[in-house]
């Protein structure tokens, strides 16, 4: 985690929120949390805010969520897009 960290400080990351959670149950011990999150970038010394959506794939152990997966776009193409990266 602390190499991810590293990275997205180093391409500019200034904040990354979380804007919205609906959670979709699969079955008793399944569910898929659809999140839209929005994060911002510092870039020529202004602020580039970027919206992008993720998908968590759940599965619950002793009652407990544990999240075994994830569902993204291509995050790379997007920071490229932005002139992110």
């Amino acid at each position: 985690m602390g190499k991810g960290y590293e990275y997205y400080r180093s391409i500019g990351t200034k904040k990354m929120e979380c804007k919205e959670v609906q959670i979709t149950s699969l079955d008793d011990k399944h569910a898929v949390a659809h999140t839209k999150w929005n994060s911002v970038y510092l870039k020529a010394e202004e602020e580039v805010s970027i919206p992008f959506n993720n998908n968590y794939l759940i599965q619950f152990r002793d009652d407990k969520p544990i999240i075994f997966g994830w569902i993204t776009g291509d995050e790379s193409q997007l920071l490229k897009d932005k002139g992110i990266i």
